[in-house]
């Protein structure tokens, strides 16, 4: 008998978390579900950049800022 389990984390509006944190040299690029292949090329882009300090154009802007785990906090 085989057994299989692939864990699939997802966040609770189903899009991932990607950026940095209020923490010094933490960084996050997780919650992908079900598209973490689909997803692995803009990522690693995105968090190399975040990361090594490198200039973001608007779109990668953008795109960070709706990814950020910033959303879940309450006002």
């Amino acid at each position: 008998m085989e057994h299989w389990w692939g864990f699939r984390p997802a966040t609770p509006d189903l899009k991932p978390i990607i950026g940095k944190t209020h923490l010094k040299n933490l960084f996050l690029a997780v919650g992908h579900y079900r598209n973490g292949v689909l997803f692995s090329a803009i990522t690693s882009k995105l968090i190399y950049k975040v990361i090594t300090k490198c200039k973001l154009n608007d779109k990668e802007n953008i795109f960070l800022e709706k990814f950020n785990y910033a959303r879940f906090k309450e006002n």
